[in-house]
């Protein structure tokens, strides 16, 4: 399920079959992988380009509308590559952090966690990055539109 807005991708996986409102969509998978190309910077790319954005004082919301997730490219080769199962044990962990980053009291413990979700971050890039075929060109590209 995701936001209708949002300031990035913000994709999550409701294992819990929660009831929504009309704020949020869902998307009819449990894959992980996808999980994990959905909150890839590539596709903050992607989103931010094709998305009606609502911009305010210095802030910009894109609308996550289902006619924009819908034409996500996602590539032919997505179901036979060999690095799946890699790209979903990393958003499996990424849900895992951004959990117990909630959970979290103690701010040196914020601190190590959010250290975590970063490299985890960088690492799912790269498998999506190469997943896409991007050269260093690209992912230049792509990582200077996106700086976080």
């Amino acid at each position: 399920m995701y936001p209708i807005i949002a300031s990035e991708c913000r994709f999550t996986l409701d294992d819990m079959g929660y009831f929504i409102n009309d704020k949020l969509f869902t998307l009819p998978s449990d894959d992980l992988s996808l999980l994990g190309i959905l909150n890839s910077r590539l596709a903050n790319f992607y989103f931010g380009c094709v998305c009606a954005a609502l911009e305010g004082s210095g802030d910009r919301y894109l609308e996550f509308r289902a006619q924009y997730v819908d034409k996500f490219p996602v590539p032919n080769i997505f179901t036979s590559w060999d690095q799946g199962s890699k790209l979903a044990s990393m958003a499996e962990r990424m849900l895992e952090l951004h959990e117990r980053l909630a959970g979290a009291s103690v701010e040196r413990e914020r601190t190590v966690i959010g250290h975590q979700i970063a490299a985890t971050d960088r690492q799912l890039d790269r498998l999506v990055y190469e997943l896409y075929g991007l050269t260093d060109d690209e992912i230049r590209i792509v990582e200077e539109a996106t700086a976080r």
